[in-house]
């Protein structure tokens, strides 16, 4: 296996690694609506003329699956990716990485509930530790604060959409369609498009300044074309196992950018809660 495959997943790593902070920028100078919807209006219509024709094509193989894709699209597009630009302005990018955290532990108990998949000691350890860390970053480090009722909302929507994407993580590896990737991804962004237009409509008017500009066409190329397409390289050389390791990685990566990039403070109650919700995915994962 050649080493430089390893670059496909750090590529996108990294780019996702920028949306918590394009989402923390779109304050005040997006709305959320507009750029929910207008990020994948614009990654559907760049794709458009490199995945429709053989989308057409194999039009037979992907229709009978529309209401699998349109619920993933609900799940992983609609949501996940949506609920962090309405969170922004009342959380952190550092909160938005770290409970991404979340995600890998909220997959395991789905599969356990859901589907009565069995866990061994050692998971099921690890989530009970990194449940701890979710709840340090959602009370700030007062647990008391959560029967007081006083959770931050921007992290309540922001665990909203970890639960969703890990909804969606595990309904992709259970009743994902027999299609290619990029069918399935197009379709998702088309599903995500029609889904998200009502809310841009009800919007108000679209004014969008250069700086707002540049945070859409990150989110919308970058973000939601690249990126997918590194991470789907990296499934396709390293195997899924590995590659999905290197998500364990975007916490600290965005806890880093948010840092340097909008110079947000690091408090004790995120280091804690940081670092137990890390130690539990990776402990639930070893």
């Amino acid at each position: 296996m050649k080493n430089w495959y390893l670059a496909y997943p750090t590529l996108a790593i990294l780019i996702w690694t920028g949306s918590p902070i394009a989402a923390k920028l779109s304050v005040n100078v997006v709305e959320p609506a507009q750029i929910a919807f207008l990020r994948w209006l614009i990654a559907f219509v760049i794709l458009s003329p490199l995945v429709l024709p053989s989308f057409i094509a194999a039009r037979k193989d992907v229709f009978p699956h529309w209401l699998t894709l349109l619920v993933l699209s609900f799940l992983g597009m609609v949501t996940y990716q949506s609920l962090a630009y309405f969170a922004a302005p009342y959380t952190s990018a550092t909160n938005i990485g770290l409970l991404n955290a979340s995600i890998p532990i909220f997959s395991i108990m789905i599969e356990a509930i859901a589907f009565r998949k069995r866990q061994s000691p050692k998971v099921i350890l690890g989530c009970i530790i990194a449940f701890i860390g979710v709840v340090v970053l959602v009370s700030q480090g007062e647990m008391t604060s959560l029967f007081r009722n006083h959770v931050n909302f921007g992290d309540f929507l922001i665990l909203v959409s970890c639960l969703s994407y890990a909804l969606y993580s595990v309904l992709v590896g259970r009743i994902a369609p027999g299609i290619s990737r990029w069918h399935s991804l197009y379709a998702q962004i088309g599903f995500a498009v029609v889904l998200l237009l009502p809310g841009f409509l009800l919007s108000g008017p679209v004014a969008i300044s250069p700086n707002g500009a540049l945070i859409i066409l990150y989110v919308g190329i970058p973000a939601s074309i690249f990126a997918p397409f590194f991470w789907m390289q990296g499934v396709r050389y390293l195997g899924s196992a590995r590659t999905s390791a290197f998500l364990n990685v975007v916490p600290i990566t965005t806890l880093v950018a948010a840092s340097l990039l909008l110079g947000e403070p690091l408090a004790p109650f995120q280091i804690v809660g940081g670092f137990l919700a890390l130690a539990g995915v990776l402990l639930s994962q070893a």
